[in-house]
């Protein structure tokens, strides 16, 4: 669950206080599961959509005027 989302939906301050203690009581091995879940998810979510990956930027007049080396790029 998302504490701040909810948390931001309230105005009764015990209930954003539940909210907060809840957040605060996990572990940081469940805070770290649940955001490699939420980014797994949302990667595959993008995915489906079509927004990622994204297209190829490859400008290569500007890259000599910043003096890169285009090898690097291929």
């Amino acid at each position: 669950m998302n504490v701040i989302e909810p948390s931001q939906k309230t105005d009764d301050e015990q209930e954003k206080d539940w909210l907060s203690h809840l957040y605060h009581s996990k572990t940081t091995d469940d805070k770290e599961a649940f955001a490699h879940r939420y980014a797994d998810e949302f990667r595959a979510q993008l995915l489906a959509e079509k927004y990622i990956p994204f297209p190829r930027l490859f400008d290569e007049a500007k890259m000599i005027l910043e003096h890169l080396n285009l090898e690097w790029f291929h």
